[in-house]
């Protein structure tokens, strides 16, 4: 009789232990293994150089440039500074090397055209912008700090950014036959007529 006993104990014991078991599965979480793709552009961070349609936006002293080119592609970082290949720049539009470093000519309507950068030994460097049909036009700081130049063209001759972008826009304007001053609009408030310059207070 005991025995019968202990044996019914147990089938009972057994049974409230799959109960219980099955019961925790049906009010248990259900965890979904399917994967979410992840929405890379979210992680997506530009800059000054946002891709449009159809180029590049810069902006300089709060005017808005595009440029068909990514600058990015004409920068190389090393361990004291980053270069930009002017030389490269002007080659894509068309310049080839003029008599000064840092300056590439082009012909337009049989009329040659200058622009780069020219650098001085007190370690300043301008804007230049040369035509034989509207005379030469110069970007300057007044106040010029070699501490915020933010790159350096040729070995180590500062240069800034903005410097950098107005050169391209030069560059690609008169790539395709251009014969204003790319600079009007953008520097107006800088004119200075007696020196017949650009002279920005700084960089």
């Amino acid at each position: 009789m005991q025995k019968r006993i202990v044996i019914l104990v147990v089938f009972l014991i057994g049974l409230c232990l799959i109960l219980m078991g099955c019961s925790n599965n049906a009010s248990g979480t259900i965890v979904n293994t399917e994967t979410t793709p992840v929405d890379e552009s979210q992680d997506m961070n530009f800059e000054s150089d946002t891709p449009s349609n159809d180029g590049y936006l810069y902006t300089v002293r709060g005017h808005e440039i595009k440029l068909s080119v990514n600058l990015e592609d004409y920068m190389t970082k090393k361990q004291t500074a980053t270069f930009f290949d002017i030389e490269k720049l002007a080659s894509h539009f068309g310049f080839t090397k003029s008599n000064h470093d840092g300056v590439y000519a082009i012909i337009v309507d049989d009329k040659r055209v200058d622009v780069g950068f020219q650098h001085y030994q007190n370690s300043t460097t301008e804007l230049l912008f040369n035509t034989k049909a509207r005379g030469i036009f110069r970007a300057v700081y007044n106040n010029y700090n070699v501490d915020k130049m933010e790159y350096c063209y040729y070995t180590n001759y500062p240069v800034s950014y903005e410097f950098i972008v107005l050169c391209a826009k030069i560059m690609e304007d008169y790539s395709v036959e251009y014969t204003g001053n790319p600079m009007k609009g953008i520097l107006d408030d800088y004119w200075v007529e007696a020196t017949h310059c650009y002279v920005l207070p700084e960089p």
